[in-house]
């Protein structure tokens, strides 16, 4: 079991006599625990279990001191990983929410060492992060409850100050205002994931396309799908006639599966041949 302590402290005109709105208070205690569960689970698996309690903090503002106990030996320590307890680095999901400062999140594509992914965003740029990090910064549920502790108690406020600091009161972390923007959820209808899956199998080319490399069929697992056929040179030999074949041929080739989900569901899924190795049967 690790534990972790750390206190989050809101900075504004309305907390200036150490008090809160109770029912600010009481969504952002409620969502701070929510995300934590929720990116535990994601880490750590659905056998992971942390305990969080907290208590009231000195005056001048209004903080709230959290401990964090996980229960599972183990277990990645999922506050650190958050960012809540140590100074914000690009290795923490509090420092890429920050780094992307609110820009629309267009797509995360899943790379090929199954460990990375790639977020990309509406102006172009893409970032490489762990999918772990890239699952929780792109999750519903996670975004609205850190939004719940980490936006919304100081939303309305006109120079609000969100400060983290550490188990002995030192601060570690100050984020203003265009920081705090950061931590809003994510907007309606906003991000499509791109997931790839590339093997090497055997097809059944059933209709080819002379003219281009759309229009293909072939028959996979029993399914018969449409394929882009990207393999340049092997159509350059079928349209000169130095690759023939008929219908039902057996092929090995390299085959991409493209999915795309749309907020978490699939929304299409395409097939790309990127290679033709040999013709297994006639």
């Amino acid at each position: 079991m690790s534990e972790n302590i750390f206190t989050i402290s809101y900075k504004v005109p309305e907390t200036e006599d150490h008090s809160i709105d109770a029912e600010l208070l009481g969504h952002s205690l409620i969502s701070l625990k929510q995300a934590i569960v929720i990116a535990d689970k994601k880490i750590n698996g659905d056998e992971s279990q942390v305990n969080v309690r907290v208590k009231a903090n000195p005056p001048g503002s209004f903080g709230v001191e959290y401990s964090v106990l996980q229960l599972l030996d183990g277990a990645i320590d999922v506050v650190k990983y958050l960012g809540l307890t140590t100074a914000v680095t690009s290795a923490s999901i509090i420092a890429i929410l920050r780094h992307i400062n609110s820009r629309p999140i267009e797509a995360t594509i899943n790379l090929d060492d199954d460990k990375n992914s790639t977020i990309v965003l509406a102006d172009g740029e893409e970032i490489t992060c762990p999918n772990l990090m890239k699952d929780l910064i792109s999750n519903k549920d996670f975004r609205d409850k850190f939004q719940g502790a980490l936006y919304s108690p100081v939303s309305t406020a006109k120079n609000p100050i969100i400060e983290l600091k550490n188990e002995n009161g030192e601060t570690i972390e100050t984020f203003k205002k265009e920081d705090i923007n950061s931590f809003k959820k994510l907007p309606r209808n906003s991000l499509t994931e791109t997931k790839e899956n590339k093997k090497t199998v055997h097809i059944r080319l059933i209709q080819i396309n002379f003219d281009k490399p759309g229009g293909w069929k072939a028959e996979y697992l029993n399914d018969l799908i449409t394929v882009k056929m990207d393999d340049a040179i092997f159509i350059n030999q079928v349209n000169e006639n130095k690759q023939n074949f008929t219908k039902g041929d057996l092929f090995e080739v390299d085959l991409n599966k493209i999915e795309k989900l749309e907020n978490g569901n699939l929304a299409t899924i395409r097939y790309v041949v990127t290679k033709v190795h040999k013709r297994i049967t006639r």
